[in-house]
């Protein structure tokens, strides 16, 4: 049930280059579908519904990356708040981001460049309200091959799915390392997954620039692994990865069930980060990963509430400076709405900022 693609999502003008971008290797088709044991009855997180936690339904659109895990399992801790959770999953950014503009969910896991895009799509009747995760997207080298830094990339074939988030990391990496990029001889993947892993097992590339759980299916089946010096999210952009959209309309109708969702969120992910075996359990049970992959990918990143303001405007400006997006960097501040985090965490704002 991963997905292999997270490309950025383009706006209606631009279906084509849509269809042809999100060619992936996905594990199902494009449609939002329920998440296993959304609705039935499961393990409670151990929160007691309180006396103000009046009945709501709402619905989130997610994607089951691997770090989301506190994201994916907050039915478990909603069901005892009163709130009934439908799970739309989804295998892109780009196609929850639909579902969200158009008033299908109330809340999205997206990207952060997800923002611009819907800027662009004159849609901003939102707010986020925390993050999601942190990491998770590395370079995976082959056997045999060493990279001590940016500029030992030169003459090596890297793999990258073109205009994604990871090859808008390795662009920005090279930039600050001193490579250049002229210099790479770079093949075009649709998507990260098996046509990647492939490629790097034949030895047609050297190195390949993927998200979890690619990478680390890489090292388990002893093909590849973990650049040990030069990665990505590195650099100014820093590690954050998805943050957690409201829409106005639910802030607006029903801010206790927002409160309820960021208060499950954070309490999801502090338990997946503190329980690898629970981790590992969710991944195996609700991705199709094999327990070793699991376990493997656990590391490369981490579940993280906190969001990274600066970061995420440095990363529109990385889409707009490609010609992928148009630079609304300008507006990340007043689309953060930290209220919420702050009250679940007892933390203030200016301690919720990841640099």
């Amino acid at each position: 049930m991963s997905r292999y693609c997270k490309l950025l999502s383009l706006p209606p003008t631009a279906l084509v280059a849509l269809l042809l971008l999100a060619a992936c290797q996905a594990t199902g088709g494009p449609a939002a579908q329920p998440a296993p044991g959304a609705s039935s009855a499961g393990s409670s997180s151990g929160q007691a519904a309180q006396s103000g936690d009046t009945p709501a339904k709402v619905r989130l659109a997610f994607l089951y990356d691997v770090h989301a895990a506190g994201l994916w399992t907050v039915p478990d801790c909603l069901r005892p708040r009163n709130v009934e959770v439908e799970m739309l999953s989804f295998k892109q950014f780009a196609e929850a981001q639909r579902a969200f503009e158009t008033g299908q969910a109330d809340f999205a896991g997206m990207g952060y460049q997800n923002l611009a895009q819907m800027e662009a799509n004159n849609f901003s009747d939102y707010k986020i309200v925390a993050g999601v995760y942190s990491g998770s997207e590395h370079i995976t080298l082959r056997k045999g091959v060493e990279v001590r830094s940016w500029k030992d990339f030169a003459g090596k074939k890297v793999g990258i799915p073109p205009n994604s988030f990871v090859e808008m990391l390795f662009r920005q990496g090279a930039a600050e390392g001193g490579l250049d990029m002229n210099d790479v001889q770079v093949v075009s993947f649709p998507g990260a997954g098996p046509p990647m892993l492939s490629a790097l097992e034949r030895g047609d590339i050297d190195a390949m620039v993927a998200w979890e759980p690619n990478n680390a299916n890489a090292k388990v089946q002893g093909i590849g692994d973990y650049s040990p010096v030069v990665d990505l999210q590195q650099g100014a952009t820093g590690k954050g990865t998805e943050v957690l959209y409201a829409s106005g309309q639910i802030i607006r109708s029903n801010p206790s069930a927002v409160q309820r969702m960021v208060d499950c969120l954070v309490a999801q992910s502090d338990k997946v980060t503190k329980d690898h075996a629970a981790f590992e359990q969710a991944l195996v049970s609700q991705t199709g990963l094999s327990p070793e992959v699991a376990r493997t990918a656990i590391p490369t990143g981490e579940p993280d509430v906190r969001i990274y303001e600066a970061g995420a405007a440095k990363i529109i400006q990385l889409f707009a400076g490609a010609g992928l997006l148009q630079d609304f960097s300008a507006k990340v501040p007043e689309r953060i709405d930290y209220t919420f985090l702050s009250k679940s965490t007892g933390k203030p704002a200016a301690d919720l900022k990841a640099q």
